[in-house]
């Protein structure tokens, strides 16, 4: 189930990225997101595979991007983007916290 949380994640941190870019023209957004999203899915397909990188992988960059958009939350107080970015990734990080230590 971890697996498949995190594949949904990654997709939605790409969907966020595009997002970015369509309405800010923020090329940072568009960049970050891909990249993050695309890492986020490899490390998806591993968990699927079995393999125990992928839990880790997708553990670092969930928290590193939970870190980003607390930050960008507590500055903007706006809920979009920041704020759904941070509950996902929160959301995440627990999902994969849980299945590491369990």
């Amino acid at each position: 189930m971890a697996a498949y949380v995190v594949l949904v994640y990654g997709v939605l941190v790409i969907a966020g990225g595009v997002m970015g870019y369509a309405k800010a023209k923020s090329t940072p957004s568009l960049i970050s997101g891909g990249l993050f999203g695309v890492i986020v899915i490899i490390a998806a397909l591993l968990m699927l595979q079995g393999n125990p990188v992928g839990i880790y992988v997708s553990l670092a960059a969930a928290f590193l991007l939970l870190i980003f958009f607390s930050r960008r939350f507590s500055t903007t107080k706006k809920f979009m983007p920041a704020g759904l970015m941070m509950a996902l990734s929160l959301i995440t990080v627990l999902t994969l916290l849980t299945k590491w230590l369990y």
